[in-house]
């Protein structure tokens, strides 16, 4: 499974080194931004290297619902599947996040299992 890279994209530490540490443990490999802005920059230079992304929603300078709407509108990017992983959990956030285009919307705390197996159905159905 080395051969896919996920782009995690969280401004808290501590929740950052989880979800990294939780990914290379089952094999990915492994990119971090600490905000929106920062993860439309690797995007950008390297639009084929990232398998999924993994996407908090809250963050400084841009936040996950402004990085999808930059996605969706790339012809390069916008088949990369996207987890929204985030502390927001009522209803019309996560409606908002699938009218967005994400793959799936998980809250926080991480369930490693979960994410695991979501990313290898979103980067099975995109292959």
């Amino acid at each position: 499974m080395a051969q896919h890279h996920i782009l995690v994209v969280e401004d808290e530490p501590v929740s950052l080194q989880s979800v990294v540490d939780c990914l290379i443990h089952a094999g990915f490999g492994v990119e971090a931004a600490a905000d929106g802005r920062e993860a439309l920059n690797k995007l950008k230079n390297l639009p084929h290297k990232f398998s999924a992304i993994v996407l908090d929603r809250v963050m400084p300078f841009m936040g996950g619902m402004e990085l999808m709407q930059h996605i969706k509108k790339d012809s390069q990017l916008k088949e990369i599947p996207v987890i929204m992983l985030t502390a927001l959990d009522e209803h019309d956030d996560i409606a908002d996040a699938v009218e967005a285009g994400v793959f799936d919307y998980l809250t926080k705390p991480i369930d490693p299992p979960i994410l695991i197996e979501l990313l290898q159905e979103a980067i099975n159905k995109r292959a």
